[in-house]
Order: C-alpha cells, then structure tokens, then sequence
C-alpha cells in the first residue's frame, strides 16, 4: 500500500514539477515550488515518512527526466528538499497547533533556499557571493511558500 501510494503521489509531485519548468521568464533559481504542496499535504495529513520518501523520489525523478543525476543542479535540488521536508516535517509534527499551513510552508521554503545557499558555498560561490543573493532567495521563499500553503491548505480540505 506505501509503494502504492509512493508511485501516485511521486507521479503528481514530479509533473507539478515538470509543469514549473515550463514557466517562462523565471531566473534559473527561481521555481514556484509546486511539488512542495504534495509534501506539505502529506505532512500536515501525518504521513511524514511518505512526504519524506515523495520528497527523496520527485528529486531522482526530475534530475532523470532532465539528464543530471548527481550534476550541481541535482545536488542543489536535493539539499533543498531534503532540508524543507524535514523541517516541514518537525513542524507539523510538533507545532501544528501553533502554526497554519502558511508558517510551515514559508519555514520550509526558507530552509529550502538556506540550504541551497550553504550548496552554493561548499561547491562554487564564494562568501559574499551568497550573501549578495540570499535577500533576493528569501523574498522569493516567502512568496512561494505562502503560493504553496494556499494551494495545500485548499487541495487538505477538499479532501478532508
């Protein structure tokens, strides 16, 4: 039944993530965070370990469609997510009485960008490089985020 529901939910992570790319005019870093309402779904439903391994699986998945398994952008995509859902994760897990859809989605998306940053600084840019473009990454986190929480937040209650 997990592998099941696995393969459905990864299946429509990975599109909204296809879907995404295919924004015109985006900076290269910038993506609308689509496939994070699947996780912050699952999350705020307690299905932690699925939105986890939804998580692990759309990253594989997207850098397999896209010819970069294990390439920068593969990393930068993993660190990131692998950094939002588990903070998506905690949060629901032990603040969900204190945070909405929106605090922990915003969270998540700001630690995804956090965690890009510090990538972005082990691998190639230097200090103030990262520290130049963090503002710009953070403004973008908390717009995406709150455009991820919405969408959730409706797609949970539908559901519901």
């Amino acid at each position: 039944m997990l592998l099941k529901r696995l393969a459905v939910f990864t299946a429509i992570a990975s599109c909204l993530s296809l879907a995404e790319r295919a924004i015109p005019l985006l900076p290269p870093w910038f993506k609308p965070g689509l496939a994070n309402c699947v996780t912050l779904y699952l999350a705020a439903r307690g299905e932690y370990r699925l939105a986890f391994l939804v998580t692990v699986a759309r990253g594989f998945a997207a850098a397999l469609v896209f010819g970069g398994l294990f390439s920068p952008a593969h990393i930068f995509s993993l660190a990131g997510g692998l950094a939002s859902v588990l903070v998506c994760i905690a949060l629901c897990r032990f603040l969900s009485g204190c945070l909405s859809f929106y605090g922990v989605s915003v969270a998540s998306a700001i630690m995804h960008a956090a965690a890009q940053l510090c990538m972005a600084a082990l691998l190639f840019l230097s200090r103030e490089a990262v520290l130049g473009i963090a503002p710009f990454m953070f403004a973008a986190s908390v717009l995406t985020g709150l455009l991820s929480a919405a969408v959730a937040r409706r797609i949970y209650i539908q559901a519901e």
